[in-house]
């Protein structure tokens, strides 16, 4: 599965401004729906405190491992991102060059905006924390970046997530030893292999070209990575190859994260947020008994 969008707190944070806003407005209306809009209100707060007191202590509590010494199991990396030989991973609507990529894309229809396209890149993003590189597996993570950018194109609305080179990494998540090719390691034998075909430019066109344009556009030469990788892991498994320390999703369905932050940062984050939802949490439950008792 892909990386996995969520909740995030501050489309929460708006939630509530939206709800108390409405219950202020008609406060003095004898009107029962204000008071089960208020429990609701707690009821959410409640379940994202717990959700970011759960995320704090799980950061916070884990100590940040060395990948070069690292044990298997669930450990926590702090570093930078890197492009490894023949990553030629870009943002599908930007085109930036990038190790991860999340965009959704909205057409105008009248006076509002419809969903027309989104995606999440699946591919391993490498990790260097000054011991060695690791590979990390976004598959199924919550991806945390502060890189994100909206803009209009036409009547399109365009919005990125992007994690970049060279910039913070945080990996929290089950460390694993996988074999080279298999894991998406050799890029370079990927971008080498991506040349060779290009060559054959007539065969290229006629396996991929889906739209018969003559051109391959982003999803079909994104059909030919995918078709690329499979090619070389196949090849993989007839011969041996040197292992890579991995991260992905823990088997035991524990809190997998990626963070262009470090791991200080995050803790911060996640105990800051936490208390915020508690208060909203506290203000709902005072409003509802006033509520229910002026009733």
């Amino acid at each position: 599965m892909p990386s996995q969008p969520h909740v995030t707190n501050s489309a929460l944070a708006g939630a509530y401004a939206v709800a108390f806003g409405g219950v202020l407005r008609l406060w003095t209306l004898p009107v029962d729906w204000q008071s089960y809009v208020l429990l609701l209100t707690g009821m959410v707060a409640a379940l994202a405190w717990f959700a970011n007191l759960r995320r704090y202590r799980t950061v916070a509590d884990t100590p940040t491992a060395k990948i070069a010494s690292s044990p298997l199991g669930v450990v926590e990396w702090s570093g930078h991102g890197v492009r490894l030989p023949g990553d030629g991973l870009a943002a599908p609507l930007s085109g930036l060059p990038c190790l991860w990529y999340r965009y959704h894309r909205e057409r105008r229809v009248g006076d509002r905006y419809v969903h027309e396209d989104s995606g999440t890149s699946f591919d391993t993003i490498a990790l260097n924390d000054g011991s060695t590189t690791a590979l990390v597996d976004p598959d199924g993570a919550e991806v945390i970046t502060s890189r994100r950018r909206t803009w209009l194109d036409g009547d399109y609305r365009n919005t990125e997530w992007l994690l970049l080179q060279g910039e913070p990494l945080y990996a929290l998540g089950e460390h694993v030893h996988v074999e080279g090719t298999q894991a998406g390691a050799d890029r370079e034998a990927l971008g080498d292999l991506l040349a060779e075909w290009k060559k054959d430019k007539e065969w290229l066109l006629r396996r991929f070209d889906k739209d018969g344009d003559g051109e391959l556009n982003e999803a079909e030469w994104e059909a030919a990575r995918q078709a690329a990788m499979a090619t070389l892991r196949a090849d993989a498994a007839e011969q041996p190859a040197a292992g890579w320390p991995m991260l992905r999703r823990p088997r035991d369905g524990r809190l997998f994260l990626i963070a262009d932050r470090s791991p200080r940062q995050l803790a911060r984050r996640y105990a800051l947020w936490a208390w915020a939802h508690l208060a909203v949490l506290a203000i709902a439950m005072v409003a509802f008994r006033l509520k229910s008792g002026a009733g």
